[in-house]
């Protein structure tokens, strides 16, 4: 009888054990869902009509993703031969398109659009709990890369 209780108590325990183990393997990375992040890339913005500094996005219902919804903002590139102006997202004319940005388990941050010449995408990790990330965001060929410096999104609101 003792044995049995025994057995049986170390079953529990077991199972107990392996239950925690995968729930804890099985929690989900992602954004805070329906959260507005930003992130400011100037201290003033310049004189183009319907720019600012500030990048501005929207985490899916689910938090698996964030799309970009403000202004085109201004920033910088950083290219393999020189540099210049960036203008990201909105509507401005010439901006760099913002493609969708989705989170891998690992919460490292990735995301593309277009293709060729034409093709922007972005790159980066989102912090533990999701409230804060980092990106970079991308853009040219292999002969003529650019990137911009790194961009801190935090959730506001």
């Amino acid at each position: 009888m003792v044995r049995s209780i025994g057995t049986a108590l170390f079953l529990a325990f077991v199972l107990a054990g392996a239950a925690q183990g995968s729930m804890h393997g099985a929690a989900a990375v992602h954004f805070v869902p329906g959260a507005v992040y930003t992130g400011k890339t100037c201290a003033t913005p310049g004189g183009i009509p319907h720019t600012g500094c500030t990048f501005t996005f929207r985490a899916s219902a689910d938090g698996s993703s964030l799309r970009f919804t403000g202004i085109t903002v201004i920033d910088s590139w950083r290219c393999n031969g020189g540099g210049g102006e960036a203008l990201i997202g909105g509507k401005a004319r010439g901006a760099t398109p913002v493609p969708l940005v989705r989170v891998k388990s690992t919460r490292a941050l990735y995301g593309s659009t277009g293709t060729g010449s034409h093709r922007s995408s972005v790159s980066g990790t989102l912090a533990a709990g999701g409230r804060s990330a980092q990106i970079v965001f991308h853009t040219g060929t292999a002969a003529y890369a650019c990137h911009t410096g790194v961009v801190t999104l935090r959730v506001t609101g």
